[in-house]
């Protein structure tokens, strides 16, 4: 899929890929509506037609959890009720303490693994459509070359502790996660690892030391891989992310000065 074009009244064409989002579906074209035209109602519309699409991608990202979990718990099998025992789900909560409605928490209950929960996180369609517009200003203004949207779908590790090299450990299990994925007759490709503890961005984003990974996934018969962005942090690194919301006021703060 090409990257659509993003061209606001009386600026120049900017281009961000959503090539990773929902791939063929029409949720480009969606967004691309949806930053042109001010009728909020329209707007709604557009989000429920992308709704439909994103419930497709929500079974994406529950495969790319299953297949994270089954590195520890071989004979784990989501939604079939064998998965007792194993984990507790619980709500997940934003910063502002608001339950977030599309993401789900996993408690495990096993002491001995590296991570003490997981939260399995879905963009709405609204924030997926306020990152490209903050993209495409980032790329008319050649703050940034190009830009690829890959995380609509997220899973974020949590550590219970404030040792990082156990996020290390998690890493190097999730490299593992190919094999069985191949095993299952899913496409499964690793990206590039960053490291936002050795080498923190500018912006703020990982000052805490997050570990970052996106991996592209593909369920059997769905050809086009879709971007899974994986996060590790300590529950720390988590608590300070929560109370500086260094992840959105800063970045806002950045764009305000420039």
């Amino acid at each position: 899929m090409k990257a659509e074009i993003i061209q606001f009244p009386g600026q120049v064409a900017t281009s961000v890929d959503l090539s990773y989002v929902c791939p063929g579906t029409p949720v480009d074209v969606l967004v691309k509506q949806s930053l042109m035209i001010k009728d909020p109602y329209k707007k709604k519309s557009l989000e429920r037609e992308a709704q439909r699409f994103f419930e497709k991608e929500r079974q994406q990202l529950d495969s790319a959890i299953e297949l994270m979990l089954r590195n520890h718990y071989p004979e784990l099998r989501l939604n079939t009720g064998e998965d007792d025992g194993y984990f507790t789900i619980e709500k997940a909560y934003d910063k502002n303490g608001t339950v977030r409605e599309s993401s789900v928490k996993y408690v495990m209950n096993d002491p001995t693994l590296p991570f003490e929960s997981l939260i399995a996180d879905m963009k709405t369609f609204a924030g997926l459509v306020e990152k490209v517009r903050i993209k495409s200003e980032d790329l008319r203004k050649g703050k940034i070359k190009s830009y690829s949207v890959e995380d609509l779908l997220r899973v974020r590790f949590l550590v219970d502790n404030t040792d990082v090299q156990t996020l290390d450990k998690i890493q190097r299990n999730l490299q593992q996660t190919g094999e069985l994925a191949n095993s299952l007759g899913i496409s499964f490709v690793p990206g590039e690892l960053e490291n936002y503890h050795v080498n923190p961005k500018p912006s703020g984003y990982g000052k805490y030391g997050v570990m970052h990974q996106t991996f592209y996934i593909a369920n059997p018969g769905s050809e086009p891989l879709r971007a899974i962005e994986v996060q590790m942090m300590t529950q720390e690194q988590a608590f300070q992310e929560m109370r500086d919301g260094y992840h959105r006021d800063q970045k806002k703060e950045l764009q305000q000065a420039a």
